[in-house]
């Protein structure tokens, strides 16, 4: 190799000094003729610190794109929410599975009460669904003497509707609603009420209720406490 560059060098000077050009000139031109190869050879061999950061991208993207994207994450999270909340749900309501209401159911009751039911009781009510909420009511000589909604004393004109009496006032209405929701209470179309109802076996009072309303909200009570008491 160092011949072959001596003599490429002997023959460029040569060549120039043939075409009339002076030894200075000659150096000059040679070395020209030398620098772009060294260009060419620096080009080729590029910036050793690009090469590597080079190398490395293609290892770092492989890795970003492996981890799961925001949009995925909030998807799952999205679906383990609801299925948490269909499972509350059933929980909540569809467990507990309760005869249909029906006029019959009522009147039944109803009867079964005014033969049976107590003039002086207390009773405890869970309320859940659109209004929860925990409710004692005292009874003296069918009158309601006193009442608590959670712990609160509620305005005296609505004493009555958690007596046993007013319960049942509650689920005549719902039985007038349920045939026609459009024309009773201006529902939207296609409204349906599903009513459910649970008596008690001796006294006849509501021990449990669901009213379920397609697009709208649900009713559920049932009767934690009663306690006939001496006159």
């Amino acid at each position: 190799m160092r011949v072959r560059h001596l003599i490429s060098n002997a023959t460029l000077q040569h060549t120039f000094r043939c075409c009339g050009s002076s030894s200075a000139q000659v150096s000059q031109r040679v070395q020209g003729l030398k620098k772009p190869r060294r260009l060419r050879n620096m080009s080729n061999s590029g910036d050793p610190e690009t090469s590597t950061e080079d190398s490395k991208q293609p290892d770092e993207s492989t890795w970003k794109s492996r981890l799961p994207s925001r949009s995925t994450i909030f998807a799952i999270t999205s679906i383990v929410f609801a299925l948490v909340c269909v499972i509350l749900a059933v929980e909540f309501f569809v467990v507990e599975r309760l005869p249909t209401l029906t006029d019959a159911a009522l009147k039944a009751a109803q009867a079964r009460w005014k033969q049976h039911g107590p003039h002086n009781y207390t009773i405890s009510i869970e309320l859940r669904g659109a209004q929860p909420g925990m409710i004692h009511v005292e009874v003296q000589n069918d009158e309601v003497a006193a009442t608590t909604r959670d712990n609160r004393v509620p305005p005296k004109w609505t004493w009555d509707t958690w007596s046993v009496p007013g319960m049942f006032d509650t689920l005549d209405q719902d039985l007038q609603i349920a045939e026609d929701p459009a024309q009773q209470i201006q529902a939207s179309p296609g409204t349906k009420w599903q009513l459910r109802c649970e008596f008690d076996p001796e006294f006849g009072y509501p021990r449990r209720y669901h009213r379920l309303v397609t697009g709208g909200p649900e009713v559920y009570w049932r009767v934690t406490e009663f306690e006939p008491r001496p006159k």
